[in-house]
């Protein structure tokens, strides 16, 4: 199933552990270890806050979309990087995202 193996890399880029990222969308690390083995699927919800999390496309994790980094436009709210920067430029920006994205994540929960 391409969305284990999406989350999975997009896990281990950013050398998260299984618990850690489970704690960060409010999910225990059982749960979601199925969902990389591809024994489980996630509700809407959590499948939503993991692209949220990952600063992707649900599209993306479920292998409708091969580009994991969007490009931006008001009307979409989406990111397209351009193909200038380096790789580390475009791993500092999805970071920032990526950070922005948790921080309005912990608010709506709190």
């Amino acid at each position: 199933m391409m969305f284990g193996k999406r989350i999975q890399a997009l896990r281990s880029e950013r050398k998260l552990s299984q618990t850690k990222l489970a704690e960060e969308i409010g999910i225990t690390r059982q749960v979601y270890g199925q969902y990389e083995l591809g024994k489980s699927t996630p509700s809407l919800d959590v499948l939503a806050d993991i692209a949220d999390y990952f600063v992707v496309s649900v599209d993306y994790l479920i292998g409708r979309d091969e580009y994991s980094v969007l490009s931006y436009n008001e009307k979409d709210k989406c990111v397209f990087l351009p193909k200038e920067l380096t790789e580390d430029d475009c791993e500092t920006v999805k970071d920032l995202i990526a950070s922005l994205h948790r921080r309005r994540l912990n608010r709506r929960k709190n």
